[in-house]
């Protein structure tokens, strides 16, 4: 009988391994707005969608920062 091969773990593949996920669940209506906008902008959808939510969290955690 052969020996199973040991291979190492896959890791999923990211942009930058300093990175953590998020999972965000949307309406199939937002899902093809979404397809649609980032389409356009010429990005896949993941980095359209990272984009916004780093410029509105970055914006609005600065609008608390400044109270």
């Amino acid at each position: 009988m052969a020996k199973k091969k040991t291979e190492p773990p896959k890791r999923p593949a990211t942009a930058n391994p300093k990175t953590k996920p998020v999972r965000l669940d949307l309406t199939p209506e937002v899902h093809q707005m979404l397809r649609v906008v980032a389409a356009v902008q010429g990005q896949p959808m993941a980095v359209f969608a990272r984009q916004v939510v780093e410029q509105t969290v970055k914006k609005l955690y600065g609008e608390r920062r400044g109270r």
